[in-house]
């Protein structure tokens, strides 16, 4: 309970700043924590948004449902070392 306690203060006292890069967002296809579309609360902050969905809700995409969180995160990865 502490933890989520401290989650939600942080959360709170968030003020998000523009990014002038790039910005690749990976969210779950049941997501109840966070805005169902991110590109709107996104879109005056990042200077462009990829967003794409995995199956499952927050939490478990990174528990039962990894492997396609795997995978994108794995493309991310090799298309980022790819332009070095």
């Amino acid at each position: 309970m502490q933890v989520q306690k401290k989650s939600y203060l942080a959360l709170a006292r968030y003020r998000p700043q523009p990014y002038p890069g790039k910005i690749k967002f990976v969210k779950s296809e049941s997501d109840s924590y966070f805005p169902g579309d991110p590109v709107p609360v996104w879109a005056d902050l990042a200077a462009s948004l990829e967003v794409e969905t995995v199956p499952g809700s927050h939490l478990n995409m990174v528990t039962t449902h990894f492997e396609s969180l795997a995978a994108i995160l794995s493309r991310y990865l090799n298309e980022a070392f790819s332009h070095e």
